[in-house]
């Protein structure tokens, strides 16, 4: 089999700067945030309200410094931790539907890590900071990909 693409699994989250010669998004600084995909779209959309496509994200940085600090301002006592967990499908009698033979299946396990404790505080004072520091360095925007 060959692949012709890769999956990435990841997205890391950097202050970045259009470099219009060469047509793509550049980092400015080396500093850089590496989450798994769900735990990215996760503080990007459902803890900050940004708005992001398959592609990721690229948010103008004063505008990301802006809503990140008034967040974790309101936000800044730690969350509880949610504690990692196992669910497992329920047993049952399945027909296989090439042999037509009878056999007993489970359904899908869901694992879930959790999260420690202030996980999202964390996160996002870690991406102000970055911001800040790329801002400083010319960066204009962020951008989670």
């Amino acid at each position: 089999m060959i692949v012709n693409e890769v999956i990435n699994e990841s997205m890391d989250f950097t202050a970045t700067k259009l470099n219009a010669d060469k047509g793509y998004w550049e980092a400015v600084s080396g500093n850089d945030i590496n989450l798994s995909n769900a735990n990215m779209y996760s503080l990007m959309r459902n803890t900050l309200g940004f708005k992001g496509d398959e592609a990721g994200f690229h948010i103008p940085i004063d505008e990301f410094i802006q809503t990140a600090s008034k967040w974790y301002m309101r936000n800044s006592e730690p969350e509880p931790a949610i504690p990692s967990s196992i669910e497992h499908g329920e047993m049952r009698n399945r027909t296989d539907s090439q042999t037509g033979q009878s056999r007993i299946g489970r359904g899908a396990t869901i694992i879930n890590q959790g999260k420690r404790e202030g996980y999202s505080q964390e996160k996002v004072l870690s991406m102000i900071e970055i911001a800040k520091e790329g801002k400083e360095k010319g960066a204009t925007h962020v951008s989670a990909d």
